[in-house]
């Protein structure tokens, strides 16, 4: 009878061709991605430097629902305030360190990063928060401020929850963030304390600064090139770290934080095209709530005092700068190699450095490893 006619061993054949040669070519493009990876992207400079930038999100901003979300959350402090017999002592910095595992479990390449915090800082308390915490956490604290919640559980902006958490959980609680794959260096009361050595006696000791907000330069590199840029995906040649923060309770620049990231996220939740908002976040995050969101943020809580200030004033910083903020406060700003040594650029300096507080143990970038 004709017909077709089933060859099993030639098919076996065939089909084992086709496996070997999937995984000849699976191995080359492993390779091509791995050498494109190993390869720094081009670090070139233009002729002159970039010290201001203004993100899409601010020229479109709400000014009214971000002035409205920040007296919610005056409130909210005032609340809480209320109910724990009238509130905290403003000059101490809570021994907390936060961390967020959507699970609840430390993948295993993060777990030395994690542990290194407790052996660094013994008597400080740990929380790595899961999923199902965070969500309770934003209901039940920020729920009488509904927009915030909103932002937190919206499809489209999803991809801004982790960063908004960190804003969340600090205001409320204060102490330190560091994402899973920060590697604690020293201790913490270490970053700010006076040397030890003797010519430097007299140095300040910054942990009894009016300051509320500690942060790190993570880039800075204001005469980078288009052509760098680009490589690179910056949206901006300098920014302040979001990987690492540690603040005081209710300190103004973490509310601030929250409120223009929830204004950016309902710019975004009602993009006329929400299906792909997604898309939007991803590409734009670094300005809707990422370390752009967070650089403008700290720079204009810092201009209170100087309203023509800008990145200038914290390029090429090789020393700890307390910097006057709003409400009689300040901000401490780190040097570049306190939060993010171990890059190509900005001037570093290598994991080592004698001045590296944290290290990111994981980069995106091969060289990192």
């Amino acid at each position: 009878m004709r017909g077709f006619h089933y060859d099993k061993s030639r098919n076996q054949a065939l089909l084992l061709v086709a496996l070997f040669s999937l995984s000849v070519y699976l191995f080359f493009v492993h390779q091509r991605v791995r050498e494109a990876r190993l390869t720094v992207p081009p670090l070139t400079t233009g002729p002159e430097a970039q010290y201001a930038f203004k993100s899409a999100f601010r020229e479109h901003a709400d000014q009214h629902v971000e002035n409205y979300l920040e007296g919610a959350l005056v409130e909210l402090r005032k609340r809480i305030a209320a109910e724990n017999g009238g509130g905290y002592d403003p000059r101490k910095w809570p021994l907390k360190i936060w961390q967020h595992a959507p699970s609840g479990r430390v993948p295993g390449q993060y777990a030395p990063a994690v542990a290194s915090w407790l052996e660094q800082n013994p008597g400080w308390n740990q929380t790595v928060i899961d999923d199902a915490a965070a969500a309770h956490f934003v209901r039940t604290v920020y729920g009488g401020v509904p927009e915030i919640v909103a932002a937190y559980e919206h499809p489209a902006t999803r991809q801004v929850q982790r960063d908004l958490l960190r804003y969340l959980v600090l205001y409320v609680h204060g102490g330190l963030w560091a994402e899973l794959d920060v590697f604690c260096r020293r201790p913490i009361y270490d970053w700010l304390a006076p040397p030890t050595n003797r010519r430097n006696k007299n140095a300040k000791n910054l942990w009894d600064t009016t300051a509320n907000v500690v942060v790190g330069v993570d880039r800075d590199m204001p005469y980078a090139s288009a052509e760098t840029m680009r490589a690179w995906a910056w949206s901006r040649p300098y920014a302040f770290a979001d990987h690492t923060i540690l603040a005081k309770p209710f300190a103004r620049p973490v509310r601030l934080a929250i409120a223009r990231i929830v204004g950016h996220a309902a710019q975004i939740a009602g993009s006329a095209q929400p299906r792909f908002a997604g898309l939007f976040v991803d590409r734009d995050r670094p300005e809707i709530s990422g370390e752009g969101a967070w650089t403008d943020t700290l720079i204009d809580t810092m201009s209170y005092h100087r309203s023509d200030l800008t990145w200038e004033a914290f390029a090429d910083l090789v020393a700890p700068a307390v910097m006057p903020a709003a409400d009689e406060t300040a901000v401490v700003v780190l040097p570049v190699t306190y939060f993010a040594n171990g890059q190509p650029h900005s001037a570093a300096g290598p994991f080592d450095a004698p001045q590296a507080a944290v290290s990111r143990t994981l980069r995106s970038r091969a060289w990192f490893f």
